[in-house]
């Protein structure tokens, strides 16, 4: 049995609570899918917009995007995503406390000690690797497929942010510190 949910719900007559406080359960945008891969095929992007992402293709490069809040940014890389038929979007969103690093991999320290404890000495060396959780870059990067990685909000970022990851967007490359290896991406997959 479909219910139709009343659109006044606040009366100003009425002198007491909601009769039924199950009507807020009905609600209909409570169905509604607003999801950014959800919108991605309701975007049109503007011919500027669409020959800057024909050209960060053609060339191979990081495609940067700046505007005013609430002007598609995010919404453009989603739409790329399901343009090329490469969804998801690896998603990094930035805050206030973010590092480069953050975007590369997590090194949990506080395990690798708290197991150290109890290890012999130069086991745990060799085991670094199982420490170390892979990020959005790394993830992209080590991709067999093309993929598309947001890095969303960079503005929130510390000043430093964007210039750290100068030479690993370039290279696409970076090093992990705790185990000397380089992870690079497979230029045909990017």
């Amino acid at each position: 049995m479909e219910t139709r949910y009343p659109f006044r719900l606040i009366e100003g007559e009425r002198q007491g609570p909601l009769d039924d406080p199950g009507l807020l359960l009905q609600r209909p945008f409570l169905s509604v899918d607003t999801s950014f891969a959800a919108d991605a095929r309701r975007f049109v992007p503007g011919e500027d917009l669409e020959q800057a992402m024909n050209t960060a293709l053609a060339v191979g490069e990081p495609l940067l995007i700046t505007g005013e809040p609430g002007v598609g940014k995010t919404q453009a890389a989603y739409y790329m995503a399901w343009k090329l038929g490469i969804e998801p979007v690896i998603h990094f969103q930035v805050k206030s406390d973010s590092s480069a690093l953050d975007l590369l991999y997590h090194f949990d320290t506080v395990r690798y000690f708290h197991d150290a404890q109890q290890a012999t000495p130069g086991e745990l060396d060799a085991t670094k690797g199982k420490y170390i959780e892979h990020r959005a870059l790394w993830e992209a990067m080590e991709s067999d497929r093309p993929r598309v990685l947001l890095i969303d909000e960079i503005d929130k970022a510390p000043r430093d942010f964007p210039n750290d990851l100068l030479h690993e967007l370039d290279k696409m490359e970076f090093k992990v510190k705790e185990t000397g290896e380089t992870i690079r991406a497979d230029r045909k997959s990017t």
